[in-house]
């Protein structure tokens, strides 16, 4: 499963390699991808972040695993992916069964009757 393979409009993913001069990897060429918005009005961020670490998951499930990532709002920082999602139900699918979150990850993205429940607090809509 590859990122381009995925349908995300708006985004556009491209390979590459960089060696980091600080941090854990330092000194040691890494591997990643670049992801570019291409069209805005269409880019689903929330979308795009879900399927890549579902994709990563089904392709290195040994390496993307979940870490204690500590902030001012969470100070242990357990937890950390399921507090960001607001959802424990979407945390275990994407640890547990990230097929399954890619093959339904518009239901997971989509909200009801959004623009009637937010139209009044956007400007320029």
């Amino acid at each position: 499963m590859a990122l381009k393979e995925c349908e995300l409009r708006g985004a556009s993913f491209q390979a590459v390699s960089y060696t980091p001069k600080a941090g854990r990897y330092a000194g040691q060429t890494c591997e990643g991808v670049l992801l570019q918005v291409t069209e805005p009005m269409y880019f689903r961020p929330v979308k795009t972040g879900l399927t890549l670490i579902a994709v990563l998951r089904l392709l290195y499930p040994k390496h993307c695993q979940p870490a204690a990532y500590p902030t001012v709002a969470n100070p242990s920082g357990e937890r950390h992916l399921e507090l960001l999602l607001g959802n424990v139900q979407l945390s275990h699918h994407l640890m547990e069964h990230p097929s399954a979150v890619l093959d339904d990850v518009d239901s997971w993205t989509k909200v009801k009757d959004w623009k009637q429940e937010v139209g009044p607090s956007l400007l320029g809509w």
